[in-house]
């Protein structure tokens, strides 16, 4: 987990962000004043894990 939150923290929205060992689940704290900016979000969840 730890190898991915540096990776998190380099894109604002999105500050942990975490891949739930033996499952196809990614766990995700996003931050915002502004829902409109969760789809950017959920894409930058997905470039960050694998």
């Amino acid at each position: 987990m730890t190898e991915h939150v540096g990776t998190a923290l380099a894109h604002p929205r999105v500050t942990l962000a975490a891949d739930w060992p033996g499952t196809d689940t990614v766990v995700a704290v996003v931050v915002t004043e502004d829902p409109a900016e969760l789809p950017a979000a959920v894409a930058d969840i997905r470039k960050l894990i694998p």
